[in-house]
């Protein structure tokens, strides 16, 4: 076994190494950015790739400010092939958009999809995918297309927009205050013009 983040990423580059791996994931939040930094810059010095979870540039600047300003909320995932470390998060992500679907608490019921996407009795939906590329990911939200299968084999999709609370960074009332009235009006927007752009559409909150 290899400890410490430092050693970690060095066994990626060690072709001797008996435990010598070809992949460093870390795919939730729980490391500082201090651990990491090191090893980000000798990955990518050495031809390799570092990422966070969804693929995306690790960001340094911070926010002092931020109880969790030195925190790297996203993972990451490091290789010594790029090619890699895009399939890795292509399949973390996927993964993960599928699980928070999924929980208990959350969950997308397919009689509720099925109503979304105007399914008729006739023709149920039965089961649902969400395309790790068609994925958007910031701190406020997760955006994901969602591609259902009917009971007859024909396909439909839609756009879910999730956003949870408890997983944003911590905030003040305040600011709390000003997300609230920004989702409001975003929602509100939404309502206004997707019958525009498409009669066909509609909006399930």
């Amino acid at each position: 076994s290899v400890y410490g983040s430092g050693a970690k990423f060095l066994r990626l580059f060690d072709a001797d190494a008996s435990d010598a791996c070809g992949a460093y994931v870390f795919p939730r939040q729980g490391t500082s950015l201090w651990d990491i930094c090191a090893g980000n810059a000798i990955v990518e010095a050495l031809g390799g790739k570092m990422t966070d979870r969804f693929g995306l540039p690790i960001s340094y600047a911070v926010d002092k400010a931020r109880p969790d300003a030195f925190q790297q909320l996203s993972g990451f995932v490091a290789t010594c092939d790029p090619a890699l470390t895009t399939r890795i998060t292509d399949q973390v992500t996927a993964t993960l958009d599928l699980a928070r679907l999924g929980k208990k608490s959350d969950t997308i019921p397919l009689s509720i999809l099925g109503q979304v996407l105007q399914a008729p009795d006739d023709d149920p939906v039965v089961a649902f995918s969400c395309p790790a590329q068609s994925a958007v990911r910031q701190k406020h939200m997760t955006g994901v297309q969602i591609v259902a299968r009917h009971a007859s084999g024909r396909t439909t999709a839609a756009f879910f927009k999730r956003t949870v609370p408890e997983e944003l960074p911590e905030r003040t009332s305040k600011r709390w205050r000003r997300d609230v009235a920004s989702y409001l009006t975003e929602s509100n927007f939404y309502a206004h013009i997707i019958p525009l752009v498409d009669p066909a559409a509609s909006i399930f909150p």
